[in-house]
């Protein structure tokens, strides 16, 4: 009796590779082995081998050995060379790979070992124990969909390939479903046109090695991952520029919304080798807008007598200001990444709170919905109002706001998300970091911020808490004002 299971292609459905092409591999071992023109020769090898129904690894390297003179020995080695490249560029696709259950068959038409494909799921996937049928052609030209339909009834088959996984099995009576999930976003393939390559391959890299169940869940891990991520790293460049051409060193970085800027900038710092400082600046609309002695003790120990700029993701300055005037440090310039100058507030907010100077500010772009923005940067503690001065030490005073447990899921899973994506980021060569200090410009932000709008379905689950937090930071700055206003004598 014939068993139910479902059948799985391997390359580009279960693993995918780092450079998306195979013959980016050929380029890799031609130039870790030193062999001159290794990439055409290993190439055209394979074009000769597939001459052959049932050709294999071996095939294309005797054709290397006899066509090119290639030595025996230094073909083995070649060989060998190229299976370690192959390892090292293989990552999971982790969200059909959690659809496989036990039983499911695996088929590939690769001419790579048996073994070692075998072993490339099991290390790569977690996957083991299920039966893997490889053959150079069979899917292609339907030799494999006859055999497996005499020993299982296939009720479904996942695969890549338009005509090998999905015409071929569909043609033999087995139903077939198109995985893309492999190919580029729009968001990876914007972030690689804006002259970004490896770092939009260090996302979809990231993307692939995510997934959840939960479709709302899922969504958000995509546009951290696409969007976000590549947004505050291509933003954090900006700011390295700035600092060099202005002199800064010392960089305060506004909690919340920085959160996950600080952790990107202070990668890319320690990358380039820069001797600046990246504090996480505990603060908030509330306690910049009515600061406290201690509050105005713990910015100046902050600042210190160094070049120190004030970083945020997006804001007017308005609350900086205050604090800034407070404090004597009037002269403190603010970066923030998202600038929208609004002169009838200002105006406003001058004449309300007595502001004589104001901070000179650098802002990136003047577009954008703030609330995607600050929707997709979540820290992990709550909105800091004031702090405590123990003999120097400073500690927060976090406000009591409402948060659902559906709203600390959501953070939880950007986080996460920006994690996989950051540790992804690593792979990116130094020259490539330098090369992108000569060439970011503030235009490429303005081109990822405008594909916010690609996930607006995906924030809007979060918009309900913003707007809560939001009403509720009012009342709290209403209490605030109506203290600071002194007492009528009667």
């Amino acid at each position: 009796m014939r068993t139910d299971v479902r059948s799985f292609d391997v390359f580009d459905t279960l693993i995918a590779r780092r450079d998306i092409h195979p013959r980016a591999v050929f380029h890799k071992v031609e130039a870790r082995s030193g062999t001159a023109n290794f990439a055409t020769m290993r190439i055209a090898s394979e074009a000769v081998a597939r001459r052959c129904a049932d050709y294999s690894f071996d095939d294309i390297y005797n054709v290397l050995v006899t066509r090119f003179g290639i030595a025996s020995t230094d073909a083995q080695r070649l060989q060998e060379l190229e299976l370690e490249v192959e390892r090292e560029q293989y990552v999971p696709i982790r969200r059909n790979c959690d659809a496989v259950r036990p039983g499911d068959v695996f088929v590939s038409d690769m001419y790579l070992p048996q073994s070692f494909i075998a072993e490339a799921i099991a290390t790569t996937c977690n996957l083991e124990g299920n039966p893997l049928y490889v053959s150079a052609r069979g899917k292609c030209s339907g030799r494999i969909w006859r055999s497996l339909r005499s020993r299982f009834r296939i009720t479904r088959h996942l695969g890549d390939n338009l005509h090998s996984d999905v015409a071929m099995p569909m043609l033999h009576g087995i139903a077939a479903r198109w995985s893309t999930i492999s190919r580029r976003t729009r968001a990876e393939t914007l972030v690689e046109r804006l002259g970004y390559g490896s770092l939009a391959r260090a996302c979809r890299v990231a993307r692939l090695g995510r997934h959840d169940t939960d479709p709302k869940l899922q969504r958000l891990i995509e546009a951290q991952i696409g969007l976000n991520f590549p947004l505050l790293y291509v933003a954090a460049l900006c700011l390295i520029r700035c600092g060099l051409r202005n002199g800064w060193t010392n960089f305060l970085f506004s909690s919340r919304d920085c959160y996950l800027l600080h952790r990107i900038f202070t990668h890319l710092v320690a990358r380039l080798g820069l001797p600046w400082r990246a504090t996480y600046f505990l603060t908030s609309r509330v306690a910049r807008s009515y600061p406290s002695e201690a509050y105005q003790r713990y910015f100046h120990a902050l600042c210190g007598d160094e070049p120190t700029v004030v970083v945020d993701i997006c804001g007017f300055g308005l609350s900086l200001s205050r604090l800034f005037n407070a404090t004597g440090r009037v002269n403190t310039p603010i970066f923030l990444v998202q600038y929208m100058p609004h002169l009838c507030r200002f105006a406003w907010y001058r004449k309300l709170h007595g502001i004589k100077d104001w901070p000179s500010i650098t802002g990136l772009v003047n577009i954008a919905d703030n609330l995607t923005l600050e929707a997709l940067n979540p820290a992990e503690h709550a909105m800091v109002v004031d702090v405590i001065d123990t003999a120097g030490a400073f500690q927060p005073v976090y406000a009591n706001l409402p948060q659902s447990t559906r709203s600390a899921d959501f953070s939880r899973s950007l986080i996460d998300a920006f994690d996989s994506a950051l540790t992804s980021a690593a792979s990116i060569p130094d020259s490539d970091l330098k090369a992108w200090l000569t060439t970011v410009d503030r235009r490429h932000v303005a081109s990822i911020i405008r594909a916010l709008t690609w996930s607006l379905r995906a924030v809007a689950p979060i918009r309900a808490q913003q707007i809560t937090e939001n009403m509720a930071v009012g009342t709290i700055l209403a209490s605030r004002r109506a203290a600071s206003r002194p007492t009528a004598v009667i």
